[in-house]
């Protein structure tokens, strides 16, 4: 079985399914894990996945400590946007540029303010510092997902 579009082996339905059946036989068996393993064989995933998810389900429920899926999602939203910026505003390529109005646009293109806005946003940005385009940025995206 292969990944699928959006990178999960198995389908967010069969893993709800199984989680579900491990918390509904669970007091059946005098562990957690014995209770795991014949039902992975049954799913059709193993053992150490099943018991991943059912960690992960605990966490979201609140019954265990832990980072919740959906901050999880959050973070690693957040890590990617970061890495955008420093790309963006740290990579040579724009410091090695001489035309800063082209800098510019490029610097609001690669950050994603659209078109319409960028003669707005490039008087407003043209002869900033480094330091006050990265404040800017990022006080930008801050707004877009607030």
């Amino acid at each position: 079985m292969g990944k699928t579009k959006n990178g999960r082996r198995y389908p967010e339905e069969l893993r709800a399914r199984a989680v579900r059946m491990v918390l509904d036989h669970e007091s059946e068996y005098a562990i957690r894990s014995a209770a795991i393993l014949p039902i992975s064989q049954k799913v059709g995933c193993s053992g150490d996945s099943l018991r991943i998810w059912v960690k992960q389900h605990e966490t979201d429920t609140g019954k265990r400590d832990g980072l919740t899926t959906s901050e999880r999602d959050r973070i690693r939203e957040l890590e990617r946007e970061n890495r955008q910026l420093r790309a963006v505003l740290f990579d040579p390529p724009f410091q090695n540029i001489g035309n800063a109005k082209y800098q510019t646009r490029l610097r609001m293109r690669c950050i994603g303010i659209p078109s319409s806005e960028r003669s707005r946003s490039e008087a407003r940005l043209s002869g900033l510092t480094r330091k006050s385009l990265i404040a800017e940025a990022v006080r930008e995206i801050l707004k877009n997902t607030a």
